[in-house]
């Protein structure tokens, strides 16, 4: 369990290098709408990676 919270600490920081490319197929807004709803979708994503690997962290208290 310990290792997918970890997995997730890592995809946190990687939401944005997948987001930004997937709204970026969208081609009726503006290159800088584009850009911002990306960066918002990746921190709405990034929020909630965050919180589930420190609910993994201390679902029993951290360390043994």
């Amino acid at each position: 369990m310990d290792t997918l919270g970890q997995i997730l600490w890592i995809a946190m920081f990687l939401t944005p290098l997948f987001t930004i490319p997937f709204v970026w197929r969208f081609k009726y807004m503006s290159k800088v709408s584009r850009i911002l709803i990306g960066l918002f979708l990746a921190g709405v994503i990034s929020i909630s990676l965050y919180n589930i690997s420190l609910d993994i962290l201390f679902r029993e208290g951290m360390g043994p």
